[in-house]
């Protein structure tokens, strides 16, 4: 009795938590519109999600000797799918070879919660366009954000994700000219639901393996209509060289690598964008990893305050992943 009096009291308080925000929220962004609405919705629901996963933390104790599911297992693109642009889990420097553009993009997403066979989860994604002048100066022209909320199931070697997001863009005090207002002038909410199938590399020794994604997104409210309100991002990444999913030796620090080629139009967050390129990963087990991309893209640029402007470019690209 006493053990249920207690989850009943942090309920209550859970749920009186979520209520301030959302009414908080709702005082800032206004009633207007079902655009605030669902705004605010997503907020309120990022605010929950944090409060509850908070709450379990303290209770929860996992068993060490317990088989441990990794992220990667319940939703293996998150990884492997170096084509893909809105994925969080990266720190990224990327150079384009034939302008003075350098791209900043730092982001970070996972699942806190277990929904039977569900996962639901946070991710969010900022993206940053610097210019490279003289005297070490990098001023700051725009900038990106991309947030949401996610879930993920998986059955074998194909994984399901649904996503409901917001993506924005800015122009910065880099820029000679910058647009002032109550918002930003390119903005949107979408939904995306995506497939992926794995094929092959399910050893620990097989160093090939084929991912093929394909997802369906789907905009529902945009400031300027400068995207495409149905796009359909895809995927293919051959991995022809290196470890396999699950090395045999996995010490800690211990480094193995994998190679790959991909072809996408998903590499950006304006679709379609046509990119092809190859990648090689180090891994350090139980640290993190390092990937270095080199890829030819063309499409709309990826700062959305250039209203979809189409450019060709060449990319030397490093990422950090594995936090």
């Amino acid at each position: 009795m006493e053990g249920k009096g207690i989850s009943a009291l942090k309920a209550s308080r859970i749920l009186k938590r979520c209520g301030t925000a959302a009414c908080l929220v709702s005082r800032a962004g206004g009633y207007g519109s079902a655009v605030n609405f669902f705004r605010i919705s997503l907020l309120t629901l990022s605010l929950c999600l944090s409060v509850l996963v908070s709450n379990t933390d303290a209770q929860v104790r996992i068993d060490p000797h317990a088989p441990q599911v990794s992220t990667l297992d319940q939703w293996p693109t998150w990884k492997e799918d170096p084509g893909f642009f809105l994925t969080p889990n990266r720190f990224s420097i990327a150079k384009e070879l034939s302008t003075s553009a350098l791209w900043l993009q730092m982001g970070f997403g996972k699942p806190v919660m277990l929904l039977g066979t569900v996962q639901a989860g946070l991710e969010g994604l900022a993206w940053s366009r610097l210019r490279i002048l003289s005297s070490f100066r990098f001023p700051v022209e725009t900038v990106d954000y991309f947030f949401g909320t996610f879930f993920t199931w998986k059955k074998d070697d194909i994984g399901w994700k649904l996503r409901l997001s917001h993506i924005s863009s800015h122009d910065v005090d880099g820029k000679d000219t910058v647009k002032g207002g109550s918002s930003s002038h390119f903005s949107g909410e979408f939904v995306e639901v995506t497939r992926s199938v794995a094929v092959g590399g399910s050893t620990p020794d097989a160093s090939s393996s084929l991912l093929w994604t394909i997802g369906l997104r789907g905009y529902f409210h945009q400031v300027s209509n400068s995207e495409s309100w149905i796009s359909v991002p895809a995927c293919l990444t051959w991995q022809f060289a290196g470890a396999g999913r699950t090395p045999t030796s996995q010490a800690f620090g211990e480094v193995h690598h994998r190679y790959y080629a991909f072809i996408s139009t998903g590499d950006g967050p304006v679709w379609p964008t046509g990119t092809v390129g190859l990648r090689m990963e180090r891994i350090a087990h139980g640290l993190g990893e390092m990937d270095l991309q080199l890829y030819y893209q063309y499409g709309a640029s990826w700062a959305g305050t250039d209203a979809g402007t189409r450019a060709n470019m060449i990319n030397l690209q490093m990422d950090i992943r594995g936090f």
